[in-house]
């Protein structure tokens, strides 16, 4: 796969309920899934040509000829997700398309399909799913609070009051540059707000946090030049002076950069 040589990054999510939800009620896993459909999309489509995703070779049943290679296709977010919808297997027709459950590929058809959007099981079945993922030790998908709610691990100690309620995913990423980042930065916080009944956050070390910073600047820009006209503009009227309003605009382009250097090293 021409994505496995290339460095390897990763992303985690952490899904959280608004208000007096649950993270575990259907609609709020729906749109769950929906946050880590477009972030496995965005992956796939890459730059130029080259998926950002973590690439793997399905098998294909029956095998290929002599001299030929099943095409690689893009890993899902690992995630819950995964396994409370099925993934979609291609056939030679529409009517020929299986449904499997693998977590290695995207669950469900597509974010805009609302019959298949729609969650085919209820509560109880996904505190069933969870107990089972328990018993075989797969618990990283979720918080040790939401755990504890359902019986299956002890509470956290050492808080003073309860933990987060929450799941977890990991995002795995191949060759990214700095307007990567960038790009992934703004979707991220995008989706972190566009859903009513979940809050995602996110991390992803240093490459992640450069990127919000470039992203929140490049939004920013505009004003920053309407800062420096409307102080070039005031300097010069007080003044009566061309040289201190062009000082005051130059002082003021100057302190971004330092002020840049001090978050991203005295900050770290």
């Amino acid at each position: 796969c021409s994505s496995s040589h290339l460095p390897r990054n990763s992303v985690w999510l952490v899904h959280t309920a608004r208000r007096d939800g649950s993270i575990l009620e259907p609609r709020a896993l729906a749109q769950v899934r929906l946050v880590e459909l477009e972030l496995t999309r965005w992956a796939a489509e890459g730059r130029d040509g080259q998926p950002h995703c973590e690439e793997w070779r399905p098998p294909l049943p029956g095998g290929l000829p002599a001299g030929e290679q099943q095409p690689c296709e893009c890993e899902s977010v690992d995630s819950v997700v995964n396994y409370l919808w099925p993934a979609v297997e291609e056939g030679e027709s529409a009517e020929n398309r299986s449904l499997v459950f693998d977590v290695r590929r995207p669950a469900g058809l597509t974010p805009t399909d609302e019959k298949c959007a729609e969650p085919h099981f209820d509560r109880n079945e996904t505190e069933g799913v969870v107990e089972w993922l328990a018993r075989r030790h797969r618990t990283g998908f979720f918080s040790r609070q939401l755990l504890a709610d359902l019986g299956l691990a002890p509470p956290p100690r050492g808080l003073a009051k309860r933990d987060l309620v929450a799941l977890r995913s990991k995002l795995t990423l191949r060759g990214m540059n700095s307007e990567d980042w960038r790009d992934l930065a703004g979707l991220l916080a995008r989706l972190s707000q566009q859903y009513p009944l979940i809050r995602t956050y996110y991390g992803g070390g240093t490459s992640l946090l450069y990127g919000e910073l470039m992203a929140s600047l490049s939004h920013d820009l505009w004003l920053l030049l309407l800062a420096c006209a409307l102080v070039g503009g005031y300097m010069r009227l007080y003044f009566r002076c061309a040289r201190m309003a062009a000082l005051a605009t130059a002082q003021l382009l100057l302190s971004f950069p330092l002020l840049y250097w001090c978050v991203c090293v005295l900050g770290g």
